[in-house]
């Protein structure tokens, strides 16, 4: 193999180590509740439905990689994940594809927007 061909070989490599760069959805994301909050209220939702939802959601945190997400959230010792995938995106929302249902995940900045189709309002997180 002569040197020019070597040092083909050798980008190629290069690249092909590199892939696709992270999408702006990975990493560890933090629960956003009073946003939440202020959005349930205007909803006109009841102190209990309110209550619910700093319960279920408290310290929450996310952690999404390449194809997984994982949901803690410690006050219940709750801990989930799904696989993903994305299924389209358009500026700075992607449609992902979580257990054969669409799911909105907007990104601006260090914030996230995630609408989820059984979810009654926007559930927010910042990034940690």
């Amino acid at each position: 193999m002569n040197i020019k061909s070597m040092g083909c070989l050798m980008s190629v490599v290069i690249l092909s180590a590199c892939g696709e760069p992270p999408s702006p959805l990975e990493g560890k994301w933090v629960i956003d509740l009073a946003p939440m909050i202020e959005q349930a209220k205007a909803l006109h939702a009841t102190d209990r439905q309110i209550n619910q939802i700093k319960e279920t959601f408290i310290n929450g945190e996310l952690d999404i990689n390449a194809d997984q997400i994982k949901l803690t959230v410690p006050e219940s010792d709750q801990e989930v994940s799904y696989k993903y995938r994305i299924h389209s995106n358009q500026g700075d929302c992607y449609q992902l594809e979580i257990e054969e249902k669409l799911h909105e995940y907007c990104v601006t900045g260090d914030k996230m927007k995630i609408n989820d189709p059984d979810a009654k309002i926007t559930i927010r997180y910042t990034k940690s």
